[in-house]
């Protein structure tokens, strides 16, 4: 009995621990216009995006968002296959 109560204590701990989604933080120097910057994923637009909002010092993964960066992804692929589907002239 005892080891069942703590296997259910060790994944509620490991399930409360873990995130519930992916996501960056971006630390905005001088708390203006906001305290963090968030974005899905750490990529390179995602912290140009960022960087146009705030000047950003570190990030992290864990924060209270105050507000969220959604950049342009566009993959290769796509750019391609839109490059060759324009006419021309």
């Amino acid at each position: 009995m005892k080891k069942l109560l703590a296997l259910f204590v060790g994944l509620f701990l490991f399930a409360a621990t873990s995130p519930a989604e992916a996501k960056v933080c971006y630390k905005c120097t001088e708390y203006t216009p906001a305290r963090y910057v968030c974005a899905n994923k750490d990529t390179f637009r995602a912290r140009k995006a960022a960087r146009k909002v705030c000047n950003w010092k570190s990030y992290t993964s864990t924060c209270n968002c105050w507000k969220w960066v959604k950049p342009n992804q566009r993959s290769f692929m796509r750019y391609v296959m839109d490059l060759l589907s324009t006419p021309r002239r």
